[in-house]
């Protein structure tokens, strides 16, 4: 009997060792791809690059600075339509429905749309906003397509992370005589933040580095905006189409390196934005 239990717990050691180095080997193999990304696009970047080089090609041109507004503009006005829709859609799949066949339905439709590809969007994007609706190739037919694009990825942050708070939080406010939507505000949707703000995060990265979807919406054109509501209406390239663009016309050495710097500058613009979510995120967790 001593011989058996000391033979199962070497074993139960030996899979808990090899399921911890897979873990390891995993999370080495992720960071070290990364890292090899992001450190051959600043060394093709820097091969042809010098100062001069930099405030001729893109610190003097109006395209890179019209590029960034307009990704800001799609990524704001997504997540304006988004967020609402999709939080709202997550606390009545996790508190309200009854888990019939609409609700399995609707689960079944998140999961289909999550799976689509962003070209099939694209292309339905283009035939309704943009033909059916008169919308043209625009700013705000873009953001309705990413709209598309991101809504089950936010809605399925949103489900998972209302579904991870303990009941035993909403059973100390039904105590407290607080009603179920009182509880919601109050005790379930603070405790969700966190994974909310996950979902947010990833929307905002597949809007920033979406091309094949907004090339058939949101146009091609690159100019300053002169005014905040009329420039939704007008064409506009994002930063990812402006990086597409350069790398398709890209026939010299100097033109390959323009291309890499607008990849790293992409790099760095997500980055951003991912820091300052991650600030606001801590402080609203620190209240």
């Amino acid at each position: 009997m001593i011989f058996n239990n000391e033979k199962h717990i070497k074993k139960t050691k030996f899979i808990s060792f090899v399921l911890r180095s897979v873990t390891y080997f995993s999370a080495f193999a992720v960071f070290f791809v990364l890292l090899s990304v992001v450190v051959y696009i600043l060394v093709k970047s820097a091969m042809y690059v010098n100062l001069d080089f930099l405030n001729k090609n893109i610190l003097n041109g109006k395209n890179m600075l019209a590029t960034i507004i307009n990704t800001l503009y799609i990524i704001i006005l997504a997540l304006f339509f988004v967020l609402p829709i999709g939080i709202g859609t997550a606390i009545w799949l996790s508190k309200y429905s009854k888990k019939g066949i609409f609700s399995r339905v609707l689960h079944f439709t998140i999961e289909i749309f999550s799976g689509l590809p962003s070209l099939v969007l694209g292309l339905f994007g283009y035939d309704f906003f943009c033909i059916k609706l008169g919308m043209g190739t625009s700013i705000i037919a873009g953001c309705l397509t990413m709209v598309l694009c991101t809504l089950p990825t936010i809605i399925k942050a949103s489900e998972e992370a209302i579904n991870s708070v303990p009941l035993t939080y909403e059973e100390a406010s039904f105590s407290l005589g607080a009603g179920r939507a009182k509880t919601l505000r109050s005790a379930t949707i603070p405790c969700a933040v966190p994974g909310i703000f996950t979902g947010i995060m990833l929307c905002i990265g597949k809007i920033a580095g979406e091309s094949a979807a907004l090339i058939y919406t949101s146009g091609m054109m690159c100019k300053m905006p002169k005014n905040f509501f009329s420039h939704m209406f007008s064409s506009g390239r994002t930063l990812t189409l402006h990086l597409y663009q350069t790398v398709k016309q890209a026939n010299t050495d100097d033109s390959v390196a323009i291309a890499f710097l607008y990849a790293l500058i992409l790099l760095i613009f997500v980055f951003a934005i991912n820091f300052f979510t991650n600030i606001t995120l801590n402080s609203i967790k620190n209240k």
